[in-house]
């Protein structure tokens, strides 16, 4: 999925995770042959049958921009607090094409405090879940191309 607005405080993503929790359609229509709500507006109710309880992975692309052709470029796995990242990392690696292996896969350095994932879509459907009070983890990682901070070279 891509959503919109992520810049601006994750508004795609908190709206669509607020959706698939809580939406409720006050007048139904079926329109054209087509099922969707007119209050509130939206073109079709298909996200309602999507239950994040059903969601087994995550995987986030993130921050992955400018590469030096000249050296290894370095994906780090940002992964929620207790999750060990370790076979999600040992099957990307695998998963890797041969011709590419200017590309390699690491979690960060284990002295670094990190919160878990860097800011990304996932929180917003992290946020959701626990103000729900659900018992649903999401396995989730967050593939960027810095291990603590995001530092803009321009």
């Amino acid at each position: 999925m891509v959503f919109n607005g992520e810049t601006y405080g994750y508004v795609g993503s908190r709206k669509f995770a607020e959706d698939i929790m809580n939406f409720t359609c006050i007048k139904e229509s079926n329109e054209g042959g087509i099922h969707h709500c007119k209050i509130p507006y939206a073109s079709t109710l298909d996200f309602m049958n999507l239950k994040l309880e059903n969601v087994s992975h995550w995987i986030e692309l993130s921050q992955l921009g400018i590469r030096d052709d000249r050296q290894p470029t370095p994906i780090y796995l940002h992964s929620q607090n207790g999750m060990d990242p370790q076979d999600h990392l040992d099957g990307l690696n695998e998963g890797l094409d041969a011709e590419r292996s200017d590309i390699v896969f690491k979690t960060p350095g284990e002295n670094i405090s990190l919160p878990g994932v860097p800011p990304s879509s996932l929180w917003s459907f992290i946020n959701i879940l626990n103000k729900t009070e659900s018992d649903t983890k999401l396995n989730a990682i967050v593939l960027a191309d810095h291990e603590a901070e995001y530092k803009n070279r321009y």
